[in-house]
């Protein structure tokens, strides 16, 4: 049997890793961009590099990878996909590139309290510590003052959180829904959002150099969005989400090489608490729940992303 589920372990694993290396790869752009480009506009064309990189596989498949069975999910999906994006490109305009791409995968931290909300099914106790000790990691990194809801840091932390109604959502649409057309309709509702705003107020990159940034952008995004789905076609997200930590050790190469700039002692406190704590409440809730002492007197506890 392990012969059977090694190979695809290991597509599924390198994929995902592939998908943090382009993700990494596209917030570097988005911090460097954002010298000459207003995040409407980057949002704009990362978007619409995404739609053209979906086309040819929607248009080959014809009407019927058009067809969504459950849109609501889709549309929810989307828009809070959206929102976490814009968020983290805020955070990327004042925050280093390590400490906003920790705060983005703070999502492990609060998939928990979104599945308690979304399916009304308790927290495990074993995952009440971790999730304290993450906390406290957030707080290194974002050192609190009076002012910290001021502080554009917090948007990161609200990208975090929004991943992981996202996260839900994406498990909950990809059991009904093509993985092309979910990519399709995320960054399709995408482009037609921000259209009117770069309508209003257009900026074209002025130069060939600044347009092949932008389009860097939508083109290493959509990249990392089919890699961590191809991924997850080959394996439990269990077994991968644990790798999407390698994203703020490629963020951390990505900030040395092009701004020479490595976290301080507290952030990196704040970053092994932080991805230390996430690590433990994927590895607790990807094992099964302990059985209740008493036979029927509670349900079974739900977990996050077991298949």
């Amino acid at each position: 049997m392990a012969i059977d589920i090694e190979p695809n372990l290991k597509k599924g694993v390198s994929l995902y890793i592939l998908s943090c290396f382009f993700f990494a790869c596209c917030f570097a752009l988005i911090k460097h961009a954002e010298t000459y480009a207003s995040i409407p506009s980057i949002v704009f064309y990362r978007n619409f590099v995404g739609v053209l990189f979906i086309l040819p596989w929607m248009i080959t498949h014809g009407k019927p990878s058009l067809k969504v069975s459950r849109p609501w999910l889709v549309i929810i999906r989307s828009a809070v996909g959206l929102v976490s994006m814009l968020l983290a490109y805020i955070c990327l305009k004042e925050v280093d590139l390590v400490n906003t791409s920790v705060l983005m995968n703070t999502t492990p931290l609060f998939v928990p309290f979104v599945i308690w909300l979304w399916h009304k099914k308790h927290i495990d106790h074993r995952l009440w510590i971790p999730i304290i000790v993450g906390f406290v990691g957030i707080l290194f990194i974002l050192k609190p003052t009076t002012d910290i809801f001021s502080g554009t840091s917090i948007y990161g932390l609200g990208s975090g959180i929004l991943s992981a109604i996202t996260a839900i959502a994406v498990r909950a649409s990809t059991k009904s829904e093509e993985m092309h057309t979910l990519l399709f309709y995320y960054f399709l509702i995408g482009f037609i959002l921000f259209l009117p705003f770069n309508l209003l107020n257009w900026q074209s990159p002025d130069s060939l150099i600044h347009f092949m940034g932008v389009c860097a952008i939508g083109l290493c995004s959509a990249l990392g969005q089919w890699a961590r789905f191809k991924g997850l076609s080959y394996a439990k997200a269990a077994h991968l989400t644990p790798f999407s930590y390698t994203g703020i050790l490629f963020a951390g190469l990505l900030q040395f090489i092009f701004w020479d700039e490595i976290p301080d002692l507290w952030a990196w406190i704040g970053i092994v608490l932080t991805c230390g704590a996430g690590l433990l409440v994927l590895f607790f809730t990807s094992l099964r729940p302990p059985k209740p002492r008493v036979p029927s007197a509670r349900s079974s506890q739900g977990t996050y992303d077991q298949k």
